[in-house]
């Protein structure tokens, strides 16, 4: 003969609605919606039963283990006995291989729910992280110069690849977009551990990643030399001669590049792109250090001038974001890989002069 037990909770009382064998519980839906004090009931090593989940066999229903305060509870039951038939041995094996599966299901929608709970907490830490004011502060540097790192004044504001990016970028993470004025990159890096920007784009080297984390490379310029009207230099080797001035853009990746590269010529650094062109127009020095694309603009409207054909420095443009803002980095990476492959660089680059040059990323 195989037990039967009509059971009620042994502290407030409630009956079960089913039949259980011994050892079994009340269902957890009416624990827990009539017994505040009780989260569950089971009792001893078996496992508990629920009137409202799984595939029931038979007249009782398996479900995962309980806590221990849940298996402190006490189950009062009246036994009722019936006779024992070959379908119980068939139950108490199908109820073996069902209390598997509901382990694993449950472990299953523990993860989900984990997840679940985890990803609007992750949303909201992105936000504190990469927009703490609630805008997008992009970090620019304005120039006439163009390219895939300059940006310009227009009318109603700003232009530029760095520009149409951060526009896109604050769309997606559903925020405003402010734009934070530079100089130059050097002025950009900085600022880097002031707080006053939130992303930017801009050339990169070993000196600025001390100060900055970089995401993706999307664009790679050679850097060379624009000589002067009237110039007698022809090659780096003419260029590099003591008394030769050169000028570059101050605390930027191509002038650490020429210093670098120059040993006899005397490398200045000045704070803008405009002042440079003015010195290279009047004549008041040799040579400009800058991207290959920008000087051979930069040769259309100072007649005369000649862009050297040899290369001293390949400059490599990529996204970055503050020191140990560990969560900005990981979306503005998956930002440009996307923007890479769906269109969103190429769409930037082309409103901004660019359709005819190439997107490189190493």
């Amino acid at each position: 003969m195989s037990p039967r037990s009509i059971a009620m909770c042994g502290r407030c009382g409630i009956r079960a609605r089913h039949s259980v064998a011994p050892d079994c519980c009340l269902s957890v839906r009416q624990a827990t919606n009539k017994c505040p004090a009780v989260e569950h009931h089971s009792h001893g090593g078996r496992r508990p039963c629920t009137a409202n989940g799984g595939v029931a066999f038979d007249r009782f229903v398996m479900t995962n283990r309980f806590s221990p305060r849940a298996r402190s509870t006490r189950i009062v039951s009246k036994v009722v006995w019936r006779k024992r038939s070959g379908r119980d041995d068939e139950n108490k094996k199908t109820r073996g291989e069902h209390d598997m599966s509901a382990s694993v299901q449950s472990a299953l929608s523990g993860l989900v729910l984990a997840a679940a709970v985890a990803m609007p907490a992750l949303a909201d830490g992105l936000k504190d992280e990469i927009a703490p004011t609630g805008k997008l502060r992009v970090a620019i540097a304005i120039s006439p110069a163009g390219g895939a790192f300059w940006s310009t004044r227009t009318e109603t504001g700003y232009a530029g690849v760095p520009v149409d990016l951060g526009k896109e970028m604050a769309a997606q993470l559903g925020v405003g977009v402010e734009y934070v004025v530079h100089q130059n990159s050097g002025q950009i890096t900085d600022a880097a551990s002031k707080g006053t920007w939130d992303v930017t784009w801009l050339p990169k080297d070993p000196e600025r990643e001390s100060k900055m984390m970089f995401g993706p490379i999307y664009e790679v310029a050679d850097a060379t030399y624009i000589v002067k009207a009237g110039s007698n230099v022809t090659s780096f080797a003419s260029l590099d001669q003591p008394g030769i001035k050169v000028a570059a853009v101050n605390a930027t990746t191509t002038m650490r590049g020429a210093v670098a590269h120059l040993r006899n010529a005397e490398v200045t650094g000045y704070q803008t792109y405009d002042e440079i062109f003015g010195l290279l127009k009047s004549g008041e020095i040799d040579a400009f250090a800058l991207s290959r694309d920008q000087l051979n603009k930069m040769a259309q409207k100072i007649p005369g001038t000649k862009v050297l054909d040899e290369t001293f420095k390949k400059t490599v443009t990529a996204v970055a974001v503050p020191l140990g803002h560990s969560l900005a980095l990981t979306f503005v990476t998956k930002f440009m890989n996307e923007a890479t492959i769906n269109g969103t660089l190429r769409k930037a680059y082309d409103n901004n002069g660019l359709k005819d040059s190439p997107i490189r990323t190493e």
